[in-house]
C-alpha cells in the first residue's frame, strides 16, 4: 500500500498519466480492485487500498466478481462490514444488481445472513427487493427463513 502511495504522489508530481489495464487479472484471478476489497485487517485499511485505485485513475471496475465469484459489495455483506459497504455505494457506478455466480445479489446476501442494517441501506438506494437467485428463492423468502430458522448461525447457509 505504501509503495503504490509513493508511486502516485510521484505520478502526480511529475504530470504523467498512469497507463493501468484495470480489468487486468493477478495469477489468482483478481483485478486490482478486487484485491484491495479482500484486503486483510480492518475497513479502515480496505477503504484507503479501494479509495487510492480509484483515485488512480478511471476504468476502475467496481463491479468486477473476484476469484470466489463476489464483487467487492457481496464480499463487504458477507464480513458484515457497514464501512466498506458505505464507502462503495457512495461511488460512481456501484451495481446493486450485480449477482454471484449463484444468482444471489447483496441484498439476497444480507437477508441470508440476517445483515439487516446493511439491507436497510441497500433498500434505501432502491436495490431490487423482488430479486431470485438461482434457485428460485426471492429475497423476502430467504428473509422469512432467516427468522423461523432462529439456531441457524447467521452467515450459514439455509
Amino acid at each position: 500500500f505504501d509503495e503504490l502511495q509513493i508511486l502516485y504522489h510521484e505520478s502526480r508530481r511529475n504530470n504523467r498519466e498512469w497507463d493501468v489495464d484495470w480489468q487486468q487479472r493477478s495469477p489468482g484471478g483478481n483485478t486490482a480492485f478486487n484485491i484491495a476489497a479482500r484486503a486483510a485487517g480492518d475497513g479502515f485499511l480496505r477503504v484507503a487500498c479501494m479509495e487510492l485505485i480509484i483515485n488512480l485513475g478511471g476504468g476502475v471496475a467496481i463491479n468486477e466478481l473476484d476469484c470466489d465469484g463476489f464483487s467487492a459489495l457481496h464480499r463487504f455483506v458477507l464480513l458484515n462490514d457497514a464501512l466498506c459497504m458505505k464507502f462503495l455505494l457512495n461511488q460512481e457506478g456501484v451495481n446493486l444488481e450485480v449477482e454471484t455466480r449463484e444468482g444471489r445479489t447483496a441484498l439476497f446476501l444480507c437477508a441470508e445472513s440476517r445483515h439487516i442494517h446493511l439491507a436497510r441501506d441497500l433498500l434505501h438506494r432502491k436495490a431490487y427487493l423482488h430479486t431470485t437467485c438461482d434457485s428460485g428463492q426471492n429475497v423476502l423468502m430467504a428473509l422469512a427463513m432467516r427468522c423461523l430458522l432462529d439456531n441457524v448461525p447467521a452467515g450459514e447457509p439455509v
